[in-house]
Formats: structure tokens, sequence, C-alpha cells
């Protein structure tokens, strides 16, 4: 109390010939009482190893009841390198910001984790996003190379582990990038078919989804996602709300959006956010609000119509051209 601590986290160990019993538990020390606990059984014979993997389990264990739930698990099963896999966890928290800034930081965590661990298929996934997202945000003035990167990653990835539901993730997002839709669909749902409680593969394939116009499997999609993960990134709210304006069910849009803005990792999300908002309130017939958003959107971060006819895949055109008819509308530069 007087440090101002508000959870402990403590444990004892028990000793039994070459075995090991290892109880840990977290309490919260304002009201005293236990959130969690786990007894862990293990042999003597590499004592460091032992700590480095009870370290682990601790700490996924955590992840997986406070914050992330099953995504925790996803990133812990491909390593058991307890360095390289602190490092992919503190870059993917750096790589949720979308910013050119955290792109970069994260992608070199997660480059130090595959040099921990030349085996670590999700960090190598990873670092093929990091590249994409130079690409399709406009993080780089050779979007080709940043792109070509990626695409290098991802194959690299698959050859090294065809199981790794990230590496069809990315390969999904690829695809959508280039317009092979069909392929986008394809490695979209082998990323679910390999980790269906992996929320992240529904939201990505709920992008791809997007791209494709059906709004309803797009809002299907990211409320399972949210449903799996209930401390969700923003980014699982921004195909939402896109899909219920498409749909008409602009107040629906805007509560996803206005969700988004407050959960938005970032001044780049909030405005993004923001401009889901100008979108659904023009498609509303509220020009006022969505001048108001406007407003607050580029004061969060600067866009433009040629940001997102690089950022957007639509299959049909015209959904691309209706949105960016509403932005213009109310101030949206070219």
């Amino acid at each position: 109390e007087d440090l101002g601590v508000r959870y402990v986290l403590e444990g004892s160990v028990q000793r039994s010939g070459d075995r090991l019993r290892v109880t840990v538990q977290l309490i919260d020390a304002v009201k005293g009482y236990h959130l969690w606990s786990e007894r862990y059984d293990r042999g003597v014979e590499d004592l460091f190893a032992v700590q480095d993997d009870i370290t682990r389990e601790v700490v996924v264990a955590l992840h997986v009841k406070f914050t992330e739930g099953e995504e925790a698990r996803v990133r812990h099963r491909f390593t058991n390198n307890l360095q390289a896999w602190e490092n992919a966890v503190r870059a993917y928290a750096l790589f949720e910001h979308f910013t050119k800034e955290d792109n970069a930081r994260a992608r070199a965590l997660f480059e130090q984790a595959v040099e921990l661990d030349p085996n670590y298929g999700w960090a190598l996934a990873k670092i093929g996003f990091t590249h994409l997202t130079d690409a399709r945000m406009s993080f780089t003035e050779d979007r080709a190379a940043s792109f070509d990167r990626a695409v290098e990653v991802a194959l690299k990835t698959l050859e090294l582990d065809d199981g790794i539901a990230d590496a069809h993730m990315l390969l999904s997002l690829i695809r959508l990038t280039e317009r092979r839709y069909d392929e986008a669909l394809a490695a979209g749902r082998r990323a679910i078919a390999l980790d269906p409680n992996y929320p992240q593969a529904r939201a990505a394939l709920a992008i791809t989804m997007r791209g494709l116009g059906q709004w309803d499997e797009t809002i299907a999609l990211s409320k399972l996602a949210i449903r799996l993960h209930p401390h969700h990134p923003s980014w699982y709210l921004f195909s939402l709300s896109m899909a219920y304006v498409f749909k008409g069910e602009y107040d629906l849009a805007i509560v996803a959006a206005e969700e988004g803005v407050r959960r938005a990792e970032s001044d780049f999300l909030k405005g993004l956010f923001h401009r889901k908002l100008v979108f659904a309130h023009m498609e509303a017939g509220r020009e006022e609000e969505a001048r108001r958003h406007m407003a607050e959107g580029q004061r969060f971060d600067k866009s433009s119509a040629a940001w997102h006819r690089n950022y957007f895949r639509f299959k049909n055109p015209a959904h691309l051209e209706r949105m960016l008819a509403a932005l213009r509308k109310v101030g949206l530069p070219e």
C-alpha cells in the first residue's frame, strides 16, 4: 500500500528429490483476494531451463486471463526461447499502433526475436506484416520494395512451417493488395482452419471480406473476433464500422467507430476512426457532425484521397468512390 502496488505475484517452491513443485498466485493487494493461481510440477535436471519455462508459462497464463486471451498462447507455442518471446510480444504491442516509427521499432524487435530463434515462425510472419504495413500505409517512399519484401517473408515462413496461421493471414492480405481476391479468401480461410479460436485470423479475414463487399460476413467475422478477444485492439472495429455503413446501419457504424476512437492506440488510428465517423454521418445525412469529425480526424492525422486509394482494395470500385465522395464533401484533400 505504501508503494502504491495494486497486484502482487507471489509463489512458493517445494522440492522432493529431483522434483520441484512451484505454486504461483496473483493477489489483488487492495481488495485482498486471489485473482489467479497455478501449480507447476517439474524435474530439476536443468534448473535454468525450468526457471525460464515457468516464467514464460506464468506470463502467458496472465496474458490469456487478463489481456490477450488465446492470442497469447499462439505467440507462445512457436518458441521456447524466453528472450525471443519477450522481444516478439513487445514488438507486437508496438506494431498495433500502426505508425511509421512504431512499425520500424516493431520490425527491429521481431528481427531480434528471429535471430535468437530462427525457427520462430510467428515472429517471422510478423516481420512480413511490418513490410506490408509500410507499403499499404505509405510509410515508405518505395512501396513496391516493401511489398516485395512482405511477399518474400510470407513465402519463407510458409516454407518453414505451413501450419502457421499468421503466415496464411499475411498471404491473404498480400493477395488482397494484388486484387487476387479468390486467393486472398482461400488463404484467409486456411488461417482460420489452422487456428479456429485465433481472433486475429477472424479479424484479418474480415478485411478481405470488406474488400469483397461481403458486408454480412465482414460483420460476423469482426464480432466473433471481438468476442474471442475481449481486450481486442482497436483495428478489429475498423472493418465492422465500414460494413455497417455500407449496409445502411449508420447508428451501429457510429457506435463501432466511437469505440474505435476510445480504444485507439495512436493518433493515427484516432484519425482513421474519425474519418469512419465522417462516412457514417454523411451517409446518415448529418453533415454538420461529419464536418466536426473530419476536422478532428485531420487534427490527429493528415490524410488524403490518394492515401485512401493506396490503402483500400475494393473489388467493386464504386464502394471506394462512394466513401471518397462523402469524405471530399466535407474537406478531404486530394
